[in-house]
């Protein structure tokens, strides 16, 4: 089965499923062309109105637009060249290059759409340019933020540190100094970013072709920048029940479940809010005292997981970890938070961290009754009446008094 039968096989999955919405989008002309996700023809039509002397009459408002993008003043760049797929010594190819060799000034564009620039050769680029360039502007456009982890592998981490040398150099001394060939800056906009700045100053009363062309590559980019990935794909093709299943839940717990709490306590509140994440759902109960000291409601099956644990840089750095977690050992089993249920969750490896700190776990067993939403009052009750929720009363006495 290739890519586009998968997308229709989805397609007739989702509209079966009347639980997931769907949405009907028109076809583009780029659909029609089938090239709505090749780099290619993503930068003919990109160099086409980023020149100002073609055609399309907008002028340069597309260089007006990505300077601004870029934080540069207006006018910094004023194209003398634009050339697609530039050829450099070594046989590498620039998608875009945007050169002002009056100003000696240029912009390299590398345009990416289903791929990421790992594999660029960017020190080529650069030196390609720096002939004749010597302040240099490295755009990647991509269909979402490129992560930090595939800057770092890729040589983007080696314009990026020279960007921040010269951010720092301006702020010491007032003025770069900076040689020549180091005026080098990189950055990553998405395609959606641009070209939603892009329609804030188009004319209003164009029907020519070329707007016409230019409306239709805004739709497909707003389309595919929301489109599934093909991993996705595969993974809805062969999970149609299970997701179906999990889809309904969710919707039974996000409907049902929150809209009757009301626990009437001196010491704790419920916050009236769903998290869900990787099919899992949470709400959380906070301690009135302290809330960065809550319980942690987990819903499954078969049981409710609760956790104990204590949220905030702020408030964690104000008393030593290992001094909560010590204290909690050594209550958990007085008289008054007995429990063999309560775990202590060790306080070593991942569970350090600056932000939250799990003390300790608790499991409540309920039936799919106890889950409904007429139900869910008692069972939240029954918390209350916990060892692990008296252990947390207990772990506020003393956090209170530290």
């Amino acid at each position: 089965m290739d890519k586009q039968q998968e997308i229709e096989e989805l397609e007739k999955w989702l509209v079966g499923h009347k639980e997931i919405p769907y949405i009907q989008r028109e076809e583009t002309l780029m659909d029609i062309m089938g090239i709505q996700t090749l780099e290619n023809p993503w930068s003919c039509i990109y160099a086409f109105f980023l020149d100002e002397g073609k055609e399309h009459n907008l002028g340069n408002l597309f260089i007006r637009t990505l300077e601004k993008l870029m934080k540069e003043d207006n006018g910094w760049i004023n194209p003398t060249e634009i050339r697609l797929e530039h050829t450099t010594d070594n046989k590498n190819r620039i998608d875009i290059l945007i050169k002002d060799e009056t100003n000696k000034r240029a912009i390299i564009i590398e345009n990416k759409v289903r791929h990421h620039p790992k594999g660029n050769p960017f020190s080529d680029y650069i030196k390609e340019v720096q002939k004749n360039c010597k302040d240099i502007r490295v755009v990647i456009l991509s269909l979402h933020k490129i992560s930090k982890k595939v800057e770092d592998k890729s040589e983007l981490k080696d314009i990026k540190n020279l960007t921040e040398k010269e951010k720092v150099s301006k702020k010491v001394e007032g003025k770069s100094e900076l040689k020549e060939t180091e005026k080098v800056r990189y950055f990553n906009i998405t395609h959606e970013e641009y070209i939603t700045e892009i329609e804030k100053v188009l004319p209003l009363d164009d029907n020519s072709l070329y707007r016409q062309i230019l409306n239709h590559f805004i739709k497909n980019i707003k389309k595919i920048t929301n489109m599934v990935t093909s991993e996705e794909i595969n993974f809805f093709l062969y999970h149609f029940e299970e997701i179906r299943k999990v889809y309904k839940l969710y919707s039974n717990v996000k409907d049902n479940y929150l809209k009757d709490i009301v626990v009437e306590n001196d010491s704790v509140e419920v916050e009236k809010k769903l998290h869900t994440n990787e099919g899992v759902s949470w709400v959380y109960m906070k301690y009135k005292k302290n809330p960065s000291l809550r319980l942690t409601i987990f819903f499954y099956q078969t049981n409710l997981n609760v956790v104990l644990e204590l949220f905030g840089k702020k408030e964690i750095g104000q008393i030593n970890r290992f001094d909560i977690q010590k204290y909690a050992e050594r209550i958990k089993d007085d008289p008054e938070c007995k429990g063999n249920g309560i775990t202590m969750v060790p306080l070593t490896g991942e569970n350090i961290n600056d932000h939250f700190l799990h003390i300790a776990e608790y499991s409540i067993p309920v039936t799919s009754d106890d889950l409904k939403s007429s139900q869910l009052q008692d069972t939240l009750e029954r918390i209350i009446d916990s060892p692990i929720y008296k252990l947390g009363l207990r772990v506020l006495e003393y956090i209170q008094k530290k």
